[in-house]
């Protein structure tokens, strides 16, 4: 472990990357002025291609598990395009956001567990710097930031976490599925967190039985395998989860029996902030942070495993079709056929919801985007004020035609060099020059003529 090879080398994603390219200023410029050329790209090669190999990385397991080729954005939109901060969860949730928040967390437990323990731990540079590329990735590449875009995205990306879900919208035979009410699009100006990982929690009802069977069987391996690796006191704390478990079912049976109003949601979010101290510090646990984390990951994966299997269960008594809404109604037993198999699709969807709300799933996805929020608040508050410092970030992401200046809050438009009131030049001269004459001619005469045809035709007309 002390030899060169196992060093963390941070530099070669960038140049590995970016060795055509070096290769191309090479044979363009020669040796040197190739190599010097080629320096200064290499902390941006290293942003841009770790990101982008993600993507990619998303693009082929996604095709290779779903048998469908899905694009997956690189983070290259338009460089005079400024997008939002809700534009940026749709695109990267599934690809980098989660997986980078997957990594940071085995990453504190790992560091948490070693200090319980007082054993050394490794510093993992390469890892952590991955994943805090591919969270704050989509904020750095974000062209034209300003205080005022970032009110904006502050202001939008707040309501689409705290919007009202569709779901209890009313229900007819055309609409009969849960998803097909819900707005989940990024083109649905009303489309909130609660309605987006619901209508996500609702694909597995067009699913064949094996795939659904093979995730269950993965995920009961992974259940088996965590139990088996770690300590018996970590699943001894188990049950200080489950007890925290209850108490939100409690809380979210109250919101269901009042009529959902949003205090009791909040209180069932702001529960597991304030439990998770006073059990730190109960007397069973001693503080041991990385003990409970591993009890919270137990606990969830355990849920997990119950979810798939209550939803099986249920899918086998239901028998619910998705398509039922196609079903012919033109005697009065195909029309009660088609509402009771519709009855069984909103039964169904019913159950699904329940799961996805009590088994911690909508909190878990609300607490990631409140970290998201802050995390890109932080980010492009820093980005903006580089831009104002001189314009640094937009000479860096546009070149130095476009840059910013000091202390500007607006960046002005781009305008081509050179005065208004210069001469035209020669080539603009030859463009508006006989040609363009002859064609405004040969219009005008176009036009006379036709006007001349229209009169006589009317002539004609009243002779």
């Amino acid at each position: 472990l002390d030899s060169l090879l196992a060093a963390e080398w941070v530099i070669s994603f960038g140049t590995l990357a970016m060795f055509p390219r070096l290769m191309e200023l090479t044979l363009e410029f020669g040796i040197m002025e190739g190599i010097i050329r080629f320096l200064p790209s290499i902390p941006g090669a290293v942003l841009v291609f770790t990101f982008m190999n993600k993507s990619i990385a998303e693009a082929v397991g996604s095709t290779m598990q779903t048998g469908i080729a899905n694009y997956i954005s690189t983070g290259r939109p338009p460089a005079n395009h400024h997008y939002g901060w809700r534009d940026c969860y749709f695109f990267y949730r599934d690809s980098h956001y989660y997986p980078a928040l997957r990594i940071l967390i085995m990453y504190a437990v790992y560091r948490l567990l070693a200090q319980s323990f007082d054993v050394a731990a490794l510093p993992m540079m390469v890892l952590l710097g991955t994943a805090c590329v591919w969270l704050v990735g989509p904020i750095l590449f974000c062209p034209q930031p300003t205080l005022w875009s970032i009110r904006d995205d502050l202001s939008e990306f707040w309501c689409f976490v705290i919007g009202t879900s569709n779901a209890e919208r009313s229900v007819d035979l055309k609409e009969v599925n849960l998803e097909e009410r819900l707005a989940a699009r990024k083109e649905d100006a009303t489309a909130n967190l609660y309605d987006v990982w619901l209508f996500d929690k609702l694909k597995h009802k067009r699913a064949p039985m094996l795939a659904r069977l093979m995730e269950l069987l993965v995920a009961f391996l992974f259940l088996t395998v965590m139990l088996a690796v770690v300590f018996g006191t970590m699943v001894d704390q188990i049950r200080s989860v489950v007890l925290l478990v209850l108490v939100n079912y409690f809380i979210l049976a109250l919101w269901r029996v009042f009529g959902r109003p949003t205090i009791l949601m909040m209180l069932s979010a702001g529960l597991w902030l304030c439990a998770v101290p006073l059990v730190l510090n109960s007397q069973s646990l001693g503080g041991q942070y990385g003990t409970l984390l591993v009890a919270f990951i137990l606990t969830f994966q355990a849920l997990s495993v119950v979810e798939k299997i209550l939803l099986l269960c249920a899918w086998g008594l239901l028998r619910p079709d998705p398509d039922c809404a196609s079903m012919p109604e033109t005697t009065m037993e195909e029309v009660h056929q088609k509402r009771e198999a519709a009855r069984r699709v909103q039964t169904y969807d019913a159950v699904v919801e329940y799961f996805y709300l009590n088994f911690m799933s909508y909190q878990w996805h609300l607490y990631v985007s409140i970290m998201l929020l802050v995390a890109n608040l932080g980010v492009q508050l820093g980005v903006a004020l580089l831009e104002m410092l001189g314009g640094l970030q937009s000479w860096w992401l546009l070149g130095g035609k476009l840059r910013g200046g000091c202390c500007r809050l607006r960046r002005p438009e781009y305008k081509p060099p050179g005065n208004d009131h210069d001469p035209p030049t020669e080539r603009r001269s030859q463009l508006s020059g006989p040609s363009s004459e002859g064609l405004r001619s040969r219009l005008g005469k176009g036009i006379s003529y036709t006007v001349d045809g229209a009169e006589g035709a009317a002539n004609t007309v009243r002779n």
